[in-house]
């Protein structure tokens, strides 16, 4: 996600639902403190390494430096080198054959694009670039 406020929206709405379906669901922001983030990265790092299916719903925090390997990851539309981070957390490890990455362009509550955040050219570049790759 690319706001701590659409993080913990969504984080709100999927944890409900992972309650029902008995998923577990971690959040990572940097408004999680630095000693409760490393507790958490190492219990989210331990089920994926056992095979355990979890989900994540973070900040760009994860984007590089976090070493996390998802069978399948959900971006919300950002300039094109943090979806290329984004990406690099799915099938990172070549644990499946193919890895997938879904952008998604999310809106708040005032019909707002949480991308608006970037600024507008990197914004509609990225959409050029996907566009014209089918990608988006």
């Amino acid at each position: 996600m690319n706001t701590i406020e659409a993080s913990k929206s969504l984080f709100r709405k999927i944890d409900e639902l992972g309650k029902l379906h008995g998923k577990e669901v971690y959040y990572l922001s940097t408004s999680v403190v630095p000693k409760e983030r490393k507790q958490r990265l190492t219990e989210i790092k331990e089920k994926l390494e056992n095979g355990q299916k979890i989900v994540l719903i973070s900040t760009q925090l994860v984007e590089a430096g976090v070493d996390v390997d998802f069978d399948i990851v959900y971006r919300d539309l950002a300039p094109l080198d943090s979806i290329v981070q984004s990406a690099g957390r799915c099938n990172r490890n070549y644990n499946i054959q193919k890895g997938l990455v879904y952008l998604i362009q999310l809106k708040n509550d005032k019909n707002i694009p949480y991308h608006s955040i970037y600024d507008d050219v990197l914004i509609h570049a990225t959409k050029d670039i996907l566009e014209d790759e089918r990608l988006l």
